[in-house]
């Protein structure tokens, strides 16, 4: 049984590491009108080797970096709302990897990995404009995503 739960794990997003289009998405602000998660803007960095996103929240600024094929850590503390409702401490432990799925799609599966919460985040690129959809992998009723639209100034 002890080998069985030391093997468990949470497979990062299929998909490429890179795309055509990263850069173009890259370093854009991208702001979100006032939401249940509290994400006011969002900055991804694509382009380069080490993929990361800077997340302003009302509680704050966070940066977490993601990994391409596996797993980043870091203590950001935030997960796109699965800490905030579940008694989680602020600071909280996070892993997260990314892959594109598209072009002008990118997936990220963030986990707070000293519990069994985690989220799935998919960035759809649409010109200006970036649809979020946050779903987590478990919740108390409905396992609903969450979709927010940000735009970004040219």
């Amino acid at each position: 049984m002890r080998g069985r739960l030391a093997a468990l794990q949470v497979r990062p997003p299929d998909g490429e590491v890179t795309s055509p289009a990263a850069e173009r998405f890259s370093g854009r602000r991208y702001r979100f009108d006032d939401n249940a998660l509290g994400v006011e803007s969002i900055v991804l960095d694509l382009a380069g080797r080490e993929p990361s996103m800077a997340i302003e929240t009302r509680t704050g600024r966070h940066r977490l970096r993601i990994g391409s094929g596996g797993w980043q850590k870091s203590r950001s503390g935030f997960a796109f709302g699965i800490e905030s409702n579940r008694g989680i401490a602020p600071q909280s432990a996070v892993a997260a990897s990314g892959a594109w799925t598209d072009e002008a799609i990118f997936s990220v599966k963030v986990c707070l990995y000293e519990t069994p919460f985690n989220t799935t985040v998919t960035f759809v690129f649409e010109g200006d404009a970036l649809r979020l959809k946050v779903l987590p992998n478990v919740a108390f009723g409905p396992r609903e995503p969450v979709t927010l639209i940000g735009k970004s100034k040219t």
